[in-house]
C-alpha cells in the first residue's frame, strides 16, 4: 500500500530503498524458511545425523543478523537518495564533479550493506559447512528422525487418536 503512494514513491524510487525492501521481504524470510525445512529434511532424508549441530544452532541467527544490518543499511541509503544501479555512486569520473554522496553519513550507511553483506554471506557458508557435513557424513542415524529436534511450548492435544493410544495420549504418545 505504501509504495502505491505518489509521495513516497517519488522520494525512494531508484535508490536503495527498493532492493532493501525485496532483501527484508523475499531474501530474509523465504531464506530462513528454507534453512529451517533443511535442517529436518536432509537429515531425515540421508539417515543421518546433523553434522555440527552447534553450527547449525548458531548459523540463523548469524545470517538473520547479517540480512537486519544489510538491510537496514540499504533502508538509510536509500532515504539519504543514493542511487541503485550504479557501482560507483561518487561520481569520481563524471565530468561535472557530484559530491552529493560523498558526506561521511553515507559512507557510513555504505560500509554498513558492505559488512551486513558479509556477515550474512558467513552464515550461508556455516549452512553449506552444515549441509556438506551431513550429507558426507559416514555416520548413520540411529533412529530415522535425528535431526533437529523441534519443540513445542505446548503439547498438542486433541483432534483424532489412535485406537490403541489410549485415553488422554496423544497420537506420538507424549
Amino acid at each position: 500500500m505504501l509504495w502505491g503512494q505518489m509521495q513516497l514513491n517519488m522520494l525512494v524510487h531508484n535508490t536503495l530503498f527498493v532492493p532493501e525492501h525485496f532483501h527484508s521481504t523475499v531474501v530474509a524470510g523465504t531464506t530462513v524458511a528454507f534453512v529451517g525445512i533443511a535442517y529436518y529434511l536432509v537429515p531425515l532424508i540421508s539417515r543421518r545425523p546433523l553434522a555440527f549441530l552447534g553450527l547449525a544452532r548458531l548459523q540463523p541467527y548469524v545470517y538473520s543478523l547479517g540480512l537486519a544490518i544489510l538491510t537496514g543499511s540499504m533502508m538509510l541509503a536509500g532515504k539519504l537518495g543514493v542511487p541503485r544501479r550504479l557501482w560507483d555512486v561518487t561520481y569520481e569520473e563524471a565530468v561535472i564533479p557530484v559530491t552529493l554522496f560523498q558526506h561521511p553519513r553515507v559512507e557510513m550507511v555504505l560500509a554498513g550493506v558492505g559488512i551486513g553483506a558479509m556477515v550474512a554471506v558467513l552464515g550461508g557458508e556455516m549452512f553449506v559447512m552444515v549441509m556438506l557435513g551431513t550429507v558426507l557424513s559416514r555416520r548413520v542415524a540411529v533412529r530415522p528422525d535425528a535431526g533437529l529436534r523441534i519443540s513445542m511450548a505446548m503439547p498438542m492435544t486433541g483432534g483424532s487418536q489412535d485406537a490403541g493410544a489410549g485415553k488422554g495420549r496423544s497420537r506420538s504418545g507424549a
